[in-house]
């Protein structure tokens, strides 16, 4: 893994995130019964999944991706459009982004 992709996962705002078992099972049971609502086997759902497994997209790929996003949540599209933030969660959230460490790698 390069210096800079290391970088950006510890950015990340799920980096030190870590789903208990209990969720890990809901979110699997929800997920299996979407398929089932959707009338696809689970041999259909498994060539699925093994046929996604390992891919990785092209950089042409990843930047028409990133064009298509681009301004996807501007504006009035986005979920926070006219909203404020109380000032009790203006502090929750200055106070964790204070807590996180900063991590120093002298690789």
């Amino acid at each position: 893994m390069t210096e800079e992709a290391r970088s950006k996962m510890k950015d990340s705002w799920d980096y030190d995130k870590h789903v208990t078992e209990e969720s890990r099972r809901k979110m699997s049971e929800s997920q299996k019964k979407r398929w089932k609502e959707k009338g696809i086997s689970d041999a259909t759902r498994q060539k699925l999944i093994d046929a996604s497994k390992g891919r990785h997209l092209s950089e042409e790929t990843k930047r028409k991706i990133a064009e298509t996003l681009k301004g996807k949540n501007a504006g009035e599209n986005n979920p926070m459009y006219g909203r404020t933030q109380s000032e009790e969660t203006r502090k929750k959230i200055s106070e964790a982004k204070k807590s996180k460490a900063i991590q120093v790698s002298l690789e």
